[in-house]
């Protein structure tokens, strides 16, 4: 009989452990390859000129975005939800600047 053990740990982002939940997003989002929008690394391409790189750039910013807030705990989420400019909404990136000046 095989034994098969499973191991997952979300860590929630709290006032009090940021260190810690951002050492955990960071390689999760390199796992899934979305750090390099997560850090700001990559940039939204001209959408006139490249159109194509503009669509892929917006929906990885949007997993970026899903991939954080499903890490946040209450507190934070509300937080979020008051603060985050409704036009930055589904934005990964300027989520993550509002996670990090504070």
């Amino acid at each position: 009989m095989a034994t098969k053990v499973v191991c997952k740990s979300k860590i929630l982002l709290t006032p009090d452990y940021y260190a810690l939940w951002l050492l955990s997003m960071k390689a999760k989002l390199h796992k899934a390859k979305l750090l390099t929008i997560f850090t700001g690394i990559h940039t939204c391409p001209d959408p006139e000129t490249d159109k194509e790189n503009t669509k892929l750039y917006v929906k990885l910013n949007k997993d970026v975005y899903a991939k954080i807030i499903q890490h946040l705990n209450q507190e934070i989420l509300a937080y979020v939800s008051s603060t985050l400019p409704k036009v930055n909404e589904f934005n990964g990136y300027k989520l993550w600047q509002l996670l990090k000046q504070n």
